[in-house]
C-alpha cells in the first residue's frame, strides 16, 4: 500500500509540473491587462471583439514576436498609453501616447500595449471612424479634441496654419511616419504660443499644448 501511495504522488507531482510548464509557456505567449475597454456602444463593441478575432485589433497585453502582424496600427487608449518592441529584453521602439496615434510594428520583436488598443487603418475605419482622433473622441466623450495627440495631417487634422497654446510646458515634434518608423521633421518645446504649418501626410506629435487654427 505504501509503495501504490508513493507511486501515486510521484505521478501526480510530474502532472503538476507538466500543467505548469504549459500554463508558463501561455503566459509568455500572451499575457492580457483586465477588460479596458473604449467605452463604444454595443454594435461597435461587437466589431472591435470580431477584429480582435481576425486580428485586425488587439487588446492590452503583452504579446510575443510575430503574433501581431508588421504594419501600421491606430494606437488608442482611454488614459496615458505605452509602446514598445523590445528582442530579448532591449527596446527597439518604444512611445508614450496621451490619447491616440500610429506605430509601426516591425514585426521583429515582443510587443507590450498595457493601456492601450491597437487597431489597424482598416479596422477603425469598418468600426465606423474616419480616423484615430473620431475614435478617441468617441471613446471619451470629448468632441472638437484639439489637446495632446499624435495626428496625421489630411486625416485627423486639415493641413494649414496652426497657432499651439502650451498648458505648463509644450512638447512639438512634426515627424514624417508613424512611431517605429519616424523621423523627426521640426522639435520644440516652449511656454507660451508658437505658430507651425502642417502638410499633408505629417504627423503632429504633440504633449500638454492646445491646436488654435490661424
Amino acid at each position: 500500500m505504501e509503495i501504490l501511495k508513493r507511486s501515486l504522488i510521484g505521478k501526480f507531482s510530474k502532472l503538476v509540473v507538466i500543467l505548469t510548464l504549459i500554463v508558463c509557456a501561455a503566459c509568455n505567449k500572451q499575457q492580457n491587462y483586465g477588460t479596458a475597454s473604449l467605452n463604444l456602444d454595443s454594435q461597435k463593441e461587437s466589431t472591435l471583439q470580431s477584429l480582435i478575432e481576425r486580428k485586425q485589433a488587439f487588446a492590452p497585453g503583452t504579446y510575443a514576436k510575430g503574433t501581431i502582424p508588421e504594419g501600421v496600427y491606430i494606437i488608442v487608449n482611454n488614459e496615458r498609453g505605452y509602446y514598445s518592441e523590445s528582442i530579448n529584453g532591449t527596446t527597439i521602439e518604444n512611445g508614450h501616447f496621451d490619447s491616440f496615434g500610429y506605430v509601426y510594428n516591425n514585426g521583429v520583436g515582443n510587443i507590450e500595449i498595457p493601456r492601450s488598443y491597437l487597431i489597424t487603418p482598416e479596422g477603425v475605419s469598418e468600426l465606423g471612424f474616419q480616423s484615430a482622433k473620431a475614435l478617441y473622441e468617441t471613446s471619451t466623450n470629448q468632441p472638437n479634441y484639439n489637446f495632446s495627440g499624435y495626428y496625421l495631417v489630411g486625416v485627423d487634422i486639415p493641413e494649414g496654419n496652426y497657432r499651439i497654446d502650451s498648458v505648463g510646458n509644450a512638447f512639438v515634434f512634426i515627424k514624417n511616419a508613424p512611431e517605429g518608423r519616424a523621423e523627426t521633421l521640426v522639435s520644440e518645446s516652449f511656454v507660451g504660443s508658437r505658430s507651425i504649418t502642417l502638410q499633408n501626410g505629417e504627423y503632429l506629435d504633440l504633449s500638454s499644448g492646445k491646436i488654435v487654427a490661424e
